[in-house]
């Protein structure tokens, strides 16, 4: 009779012909979790320096969407510094740093854009308050963003 671990060994690596074995899968898995984590800390930071422009912009009489613009964009730019320090490889990416602000700046106006015009909406066509429509714009933006971050602009040009 042969063990559990005699018996598991083809399933881990047999199991995924071409592919990634157990190990590896579970390395992949927590550097993403890890990274997930690190980039859901910085930005929460980020989100802070947002919301307060936006509601300090908005409690002096600017639109919502010109208050949401003016956070974002600020909160972009504190993100960028703190994905380099915290979160990303850019070495890895091959990339030259001035390409690899514009890729990461073009990522934040697809957020950008995405969260003014779920403030608008909810603002115009649902009669949200300014900070609910806020809110609601935070979640599809942060899952848009780490994915073409992680995805397309720190994607490594070379295996690990």
């Amino acid at each position: 009779m042969t063990g559990k671990s005699e018996n598991l060994a083809p399933l881990t690596t047999a199991a995924l012909p071409g592919s990634l074995s157990a190990v590896q899968l579970r390395f992949q898995r927590h550097r993403f979790f890890g990274q997930l984590s690190r980039y859901a800390v910085i930005s929460a930071v980020a989100l802070i320096v947002d919301f307060s422009i936006f509601i300090g912009l908005t409690s002096t009489g600017a639109s919502a969407s010109l208050a949401a613009a003016a956070g974002y964009s600020a909160g972009l730019i504190l993100h960028y510094i703190l994905s380099i320090c915290f979160v990303f490889d850019a070495a890895r990416t091959g990339k030259p740093h001035g390409r690899l602000f514009m890729e990461f700046a073009f990522s934040g106006v697809a957020g950008l854009v995405t969260t003014v015009a779920i403030v608008t909406l909810a603002v115009q066509a649902f009669g949200l308050s300014a900070g609910m429509a806020k809110v609601c714009a935070v979640g599809m933006s942060f899952a848009m963003t780490f994915a073409l971050r992680r995805y397309l602009v720190f994607a490594w040009s070379r295996p690990d």
